[in-house]
């Protein structure tokens, strides 16, 4: 009887490290998730800032008078019958 406790026991334990062991790595991979995350919101905001730098450096009138005068036939890059916004002509 005392050798079939001490087993339960034992196995009850073995059972609850290896449990607790999960759930470590478990909330290991959550944190690198959240990590993982906010590098790529700082990217996003570095690019938008980037965007935004650029767009504020760029002449419409200049840019158009460029593309007037260059050698090249550009064409749109939304395909006929689209909007520019992505949506269906009404």
């Amino acid at each position: 009887m005392f050798l079939k406790l001490l087993a339960i026991i034992v196995f009850a334990t073995a059972v609850a490290t290896t449990l607790l062991g999960l759930r470590h790595r478990q909330l290991q991979i959550a944190h690198e998730t959240v990590n993982l995350h906010l590098r790529i919101d700082k990217g996003r905001q570095a690019l938008w800032d980037l965007q935004t730098k650029i767009a504020e450096k760029l002449e419409p009138r200049a840019l158009w008078s460029t593309i007037d005068e260059a050698p090249v036939q550009l064409e749109p890059s939304v395909p006929a019958g689209v909007a520019a916004d992505g949506n269906e002509p009404r």
